[in-house]
């Protein structure tokens, strides 16, 4: 089975106000309900996280294709990562899935009060 790249993303900022769905051709605060069978993984550079700071990843899915996109599984990415490539493991999706970044508001006294960071992602296919 081949692995392609689906979406690639060369820079999105996550912030505190609005996951960002990273399941399209443009990162965007719109979520996606994306019904393209397949295995996927996403993976994150979190090179310019700095101390402090919080992303939450989510994967989304529909159990049944009329149903309620709902929440399939949430890690927290926290910090300057010693290892700055973040991958998910490969996840089975299918009826209305979409993958989302937020920052997270924390109350560190050591988080970064700039900026967001730009985040580059990719999410890759096997079909």
């Amino acid at each position: 089975m081949p692995i392609t790249e689906l979406y690639t993303s060369t820079g999105f900022i996550a912030t505190t106000d609005a996951p960002v769905s990273i399941a399209q051709a443009t990162p965007s605060t719109s979520l996606s309900t994306n019904t393209g069978p397949g295995i996927y993984q996403l993976v994150l550079d979190l090179n310019a996280m700095v101390a402090g700071e919080q992303y939450e990843v989510k994967v989304l899915e529909k159990a049944v294709t009329a149903g309620t996109q709902r929440l399939l599984e949430t890690w927290v990415l926290d910090g300057a990562p010693a290892e700055p490539i973040f991958m998910t493991p490969a996840v089975t999706l299918l009826n209305g899935w979409d993958i989302t970044v937020q920052r997270v508001t924390t109350t560190s006294t050591t988080t970064s009060t700039g900026s967001g960071r730009h985040l580059l992602s990719s999410v890759r296919k096997i079909s």
